[in-house]
């Protein structure tokens, strides 16, 4: 499943502002899938940026690394970092880690 930065075509936006861009995320972020997933968030560098992660179904290590240093790129630049709708999955396999969705979100 190719990785969009662009706003879902469902998703509203207004003519006073674009919605910010969005990373919807595959099923697996593994080790086959990180480099293409590293590459989408250095595109949207410079922009708050929403990571969509609701079907996930597997994180790991360096799908997780990935997020934290993102996470801290973007609140060096005063910028927005969001995991939306992580799935369960998701959030269990941050734990593992010894993580958590704060640690790698930026306000």
């Amino acid at each position: 499943m190719p990785l969009s930065l662009d706003p879902k075509p469902n998703e509203e936006t207004t003519d006073d502002a674009a919605a910010p861009p969005s990373i919807s995320l595959p099923r697996r972020i593994d080790t086959r899938s990180v480099a293409n997933l590293h590459a989408d968030i250095r595109l949207a560098r410079g922009a708050p940026l929403t990571v969509i992660a609701d079907e996930v179904e597997m994180l790991g290590a360096q799908g997780a690394a990935l997020f934290f240093s993102a996470a801290k790129s973007w609140a060096a630049d005063g910028l927005h970092f969001e995991i939306k709708d992580p799935s369960e999955t998701f959030v269990n396999d941050l734990s593992l880690l010894g993580l958590s969705i704060e640690d790698i979100s930026a306000p």
